[in-house]
């Protein structure tokens, strides 16, 4: 994991480096047609609100745009993971849910003249969620693509070159979950909070 999370910060730091240095008035002109864009990774640690989950963990990559001063929206790729806990639902229970999203979000900055930007988003998508336990001793897997929401609110620091540090706190709706017992098949959508931690870079 910290090997990826080393390639991720490497990325984009190379793209900082490309950006931060024009070599003529069209480099300089390029410059100017993305300044408008960003890109982010992110890792959050994933509480879920019931109680038959454990705490997970979340990777998320977003590409977005600002729309004007206050306005943003940016499309975001996700994997989370939670394990069960060993009571799930009443039955005994050794696995694990995931799940892969992509979304859209809107955000809204508050800027101000510090280096300190309040934000808060919200957004919908699509998720591929699997689930794969042994419930009762016995191994169970289903997978269902279901929609998936989320809101939330942070904070941005600004860095030096176009680099940001984004805090940030989310409620979010992985969407529905097969989970398939011995004598039953139920529907359940987990709700989870995430704290998040991200790198982000303005080119």
């Amino acid at each position: 994991m910290a090997k990826t999370v080393a390639f991720l910060i490497g990325i984009l730091l190379s793209f900082n480096c490309t950006a931060s240095q024009p070599i003529n008035n069209q480099g300089s002109a390029n410059n100017d047609l993305y300044k408008d864009y960003y890109t982010k990774v992110s890792y959050s640690n994933t509480n879920p609100t019931g109680s038959n989950l454990k705490n997970g963990y979340s990777f998320k990559s977003a590409f977005g745009k600002k729309i004007n001063d206050f306005l943003k929206w940016e499309f975001q790729l996700a994997y989370n993971r939670n394990h069960l806990k060993n009571k799930f639902y009443g039955n005994k229970a050794e696995g694990k849910i995931s799940s892969k999203s992509a979304m859209v979000n809107l955000g809204v900055d508050f800027n101000n003249s510090t280096r300190f930007t309040p934000f808060f988003f919200s957004g919908a998508g699509y998720s591929y969620n699997k689930f794969d336990a042994f419930i009762n001793d016995k191994l169970r897997k289903s997978h269902k693509n279901s929609l998936t929401y989320q809101f939330g609110a942070g904070l941005t620091i600004d860095l030096p070159n176009g680099l940001s540090i984004d805090l940030s706190y989310s409620r979010s709706n992985q969407g529905l979950y097969k989970f398939i017992f011995d004598e039953e098949t139920i529907e359940r959508a987990p709700e989870t909070d995430a704290y998040s931690v991200g790198l982000k870079f303005d080119f």
